[in-house]
Formats: structure tokens, sequence, C-alpha cells
């Protein structure tokens, strides 16, 4: 939901909006970059009135992204006092969320590695994804090259949870497909001409990222009933 309400507002240009997916997950504040980019006038600057214009919009949409916070903070005020009450106060301390040691440690590195390249890009996807980048020539990609630098910094500022849960990638998908389409279009460029010959060469692609994707999804499946049913077991000797 936090992602659909993101993709809206910019598709939007709506402050509203970005509001209520900062309200679904204060994270989503880190992509306020991407917000002043998309609600930017393209603007001759060549001109005073066109440089003072363009300060006046950047002054009101920093107004409003301010306001669009006060939702959030009114109500993260309110359940962190609900939580120190019941005692699960732990939730809202930064240690949390944040973990500064985990930058200078190979093994967060190497989840997030596996995250991205397993369930995120699957392995074939991760080479059409490397491909894709030597294709992003265009000023057209500029607000996904910022979407997904602000990607990167959330994940680093958000670094525990980052490598324990696969859904805190979920807000890189969108310039991660729009990037990987960008290496479709590579290689489609370079297959034969001959209809049949075109429609078997993408069908054999298409199938192999399904199975790609597919094959990491049901070992992981496989694997929680055999733990579910040792935690069981463990709760019954008890």
């Amino acid at each position: 939901m936090a992602l659909f309400l993101l993709l809206l507002a910019v598709y939007k240009k709506s402050w509203l909006v970005f509001s209520l997916a900062v309200l679904t997950k204060l994270p989503i504040a880190l992509f306020a970059p991407v917000m002043f980019y998309a609600s930017s006038r393209a603007i001759p600057s060549f001109s005073k009135e066109s440089r003072e214009t363009q300060r006046s919009d950047k002054n009101i949409d920093l107004v409003k992204f301010c306001l669009s916070l006060l939702p959030s903070l009114f109500w993260y005020i309110r359940a962190s006092s609900l939580n120190i009450e019941e005692h699960t106060a732990r939730n809202f301390t930064l240690s949390n969320w944040f973990q500064p040691n985990l930058w200078i440690t190979p093994g967060w590195y190497w989840s997030l590695f596996q995250i991205e390249t397993v369930w995120v890009l699957s392995a074939i996807g991760s080479l059409i994804f490397i491909l894709g980048i030597w294709h992003l020539k265009s000023e057209k990609f500029k607000l996904w090259k910022l979407w997904l630098s602000c990607g990167i910094i959330y994940l680093a500022l958000f670094n525990f949870h980052a490598m324990t849960h696969e859904y805190y990638h979920l807000l890189l998908l969108p310039p991660l497909a729009v990037i990987m389409g960008q290496g479709l279009e590579l290689i489609f460029s370079g297959l034969p001409t001959a209809p049949w010959k075109k429609i078997l060469s993408i069908g054999g692609l298409l199938l192999f990222i399904a199975v790609s994707l597919i094959k990491p999804a049901l070992e992981k499946i496989s694997r929680s009933p055999k733990t579910i049913m040792g935690s069981d077991e463990i709760t019954v000797s008890r």
C-alpha cells in the first residue's frame, strides 16, 4: 500500500497522497527528493522572473513537505506513548531499526546482495539489470536514478530489518523494473527478425526468469512446515 501511494503521489504530483504514504510507512519520507523533482516545473532560468518563480515553487513545495509529515508525527507521538504504557516501546527505539556497526560488517552486505539477487531480481534478472544500467543514458531516467539513490539511503538507515525482511526492498522495485526494462529492450533489439524465432526467444527468456524466481520461493516454502512442526514439538515437550 505504501509503495502504491508513493507511486500515485509522484504520478499525480500530490503532497496530500504523499502524506498518506508517509502515514502508512514512515521511511517513505526519505523519498521526498523524488517528489520535489516530480513536482518541479521545467521553467527556463535565463530571466530573473523565471528564477524567482522557481525559487517560489521550491519554497511552496518545502512547506507542503513539512505539512505532509505532521499527521505521521502526531500519530507516532501518540503511538509511542501507548507502547510505553503497554511496555512494548522497544519498537520505537533507534536500535531496533538502525545499527551503524552493520556498515562495517561484511555479512550485512552479503545479506542484501542475496535478497536482491534471489528474491528481488533473480539471477538472470541481475544480468538484465546490469545491461540496463549501461543503457541508461537519457535525461528522462533522472527521476528513477533519484528514486534508486533514495532507496539506497533508506536501506542504509533502516539497515537492521533491511537484512532480515525481504519486504523492506519493495520500495526499490519501480526503479529496478525500469532499469531491467532497458536491459530487456537491449536484448530484444538483438533478437532474430523472423517472428517465430523472436517468439521462441522471448518465451524462453520469460520462462527462464519465471523458473529462477519460483525456485527459491518453493525452497523456502518447503522448509517452513518443518520449522513450524519443530517449534510445535518443542512447545508440546515443555
